[in-house]
């Protein structure tokens, strides 16, 4: 048997790492291509 909420916890950190990241990434952007 699969343990759902394991994967649901997984599921959510990548999504909270990502999300991080492509912040990150877009503002670095953004403070490169408008300063």
């Amino acid at each position: 048997m699969v343990d759902f909420s394991f994967i649901l916890d997984v599921v959510v950190v990548v999504v909270v790492v990502a999300a991080t990241a492509a912040i990150e990434v877009a503002f670095a952007f953004a403070c490169f291509t408008f300063r």
